[in-house]
This record gives C-alpha cells, sequence and structure tokens, in this order.
C-alpha cells in the first residue's frame, strides 16, 4: 500500500482493521478496552492466518470495534519478532525518552517546591499570593517549557531518525503505520485509549 508518498508492505490484517476502524469507530467507548465476543474474535483470527488470501477478501464494515480491535491486537502482541529490537532499546531510552522524563520530573519538582514556598508563605503572612502575580509566574513556566520542549525535540528527533534508519525497511514502515494510526486515536477522548495506553499494551 502507499503511505506518506511511498509504498510500503503492510500486513494485511493490519491494513484492514485499520481501515476499518478509521472509518467509524474512532469514537467508540473503551475502543481496544472493550471485550470481544470470543467466538468472533478467533473466527477472525483464523481467517486473516489463511492462506493463500490471508484474510484480503474480509468485509470488517459491519463488525463489532472491539473484534476489530482485539484482532489487530491480537496480531501485534503475537509478532514472530518486536518491532524494536534489544540493541535499539537501550540507545533510544538513553538518548531520546531518557532526557523527557527527567525533564518531567524536574518540572514536577519545581512546582512542588513552588507551591510549598507558597504555602509557607501564607502561614508566615496569612496572606495569598496575588492573582496577578500568580498569572505572571504561571506564563513564565509555560513559556519557559516551550522553550524546553523545542530544544529538546531539535536534538532528539534527529537522533530518533538516525536509530530508526537502522530497522530493517518492513520493521519501519509497520512502526510508521501503526504509530500514525495510534495518533489518530488518541485524538479523540471519548474513545479513552490514549498513548500511553497503547505504550503498556504493546511496549516491551
Amino acid at each position: 500500500m502507499r503511505f506518506h508518498g511511498a509504498r510500503h508492505d503492510i500486513p494485511i490484517v493490519v491494513v484492514a482493521c485499520t481501515e476499518a476502524l478509521r472509518q467509524n469507530s474512532l469514537h467508540a467507548p473503551d475502543l481496544f478496552r472493550a471485550v470481544p465476543h470470543r467466538t468472533q474474535h478467533m473466527a477472525l483470527v483464523c481467517e486473516f492466518d489463511a492462506p493463500p488470501r490471508f484474510g484480503a477478501h474480509i468485509d470488517l464494515t459491519a463488525v463489532p470495534p472491539a473484534a476489530v480491535s482485539a484482532v489487530l491486537a491480537t496480531f501485534l502482541r503475537n509478532l514472530l519478532r518486536p518491532l524494536l529490537g534489544d540493541p535499539l532499546i537501550e540507545p533510544l531510552w538513553n538518548w531520546c525518552v531518557k532526557p523527557i522524563v527527567q525533564r518531567e520530573e524536574a518540572r514536577q519538582r519545581a512546582a512542588d517546591s513552588a507551591e510549598e514556598d507558597a504555602r509557607d508563605e501564607f502561614h508566615r503572612t496569612k496572606k495569598r499570593p496575588r492573582r496577578r502575580r500568580r498569572r505572571a509566574r504561571a506564563r513564565r513556566e509555560e513559556q519557559t517549557a516551550r522553550e524546553e520542549e523545542a530544544a529538546l525535540s531539535a536534538t532528539q528527533v534527529p537522533v530518533v531518525q538516525c536509530l530508526l534508519r537502522l530497522l530493517p525497511t518492513h520493521c519501519l514502515s509497520m512502526l510508521s503505520y501503526t504509530f500514525t494510526f495510534f495518533a489518530e486515536v488518541a485524538r479523540f477522548p471519548e474513545n479513552g485509549t490514549t498513548l500511553s495506553g497503547f505504550a503498556k499494551m504493546f511496549g516491551p
């Protein structure tokens, strides 16, 4: 199939399930968490596993979202090899993820410290900080956060790109396709599925 202007080899089951969910199910509550009808779920899994068509003939339009998302999740959880292998996990964590975690932890510590200072000042003076001062501090903190985000992105994005180019082509295609779909799903809060939720479902 063509994706992002290039041709990629994406498994039939992945394309079929994502396209069916895109059409009318991104708003469905408990997407990827609702329990499907077991018989229907397993029947679909068997159809997509059966040669020679591997499910290319299946129309998922009328299939409940719970069953479609369960089929997709079953395929992704049962890959013979992870899309991101061990050699790349550690550098991705150390160079790309860990700095974000450390930044968030430092930001939370600073927020906790500021709240504690404000509490101490109130107990000492019995006066609450003026609203104008609170708004000004919030604006400064927001600006600092944006600057930190931009600085990290400027260094981390090229690192991620270089590391992902080391992947086999079919793994990179699958990552790009599934991550794009996960981002689409997470844009609909009514389905209750977040990016962190996907990380817990399919992460190492």
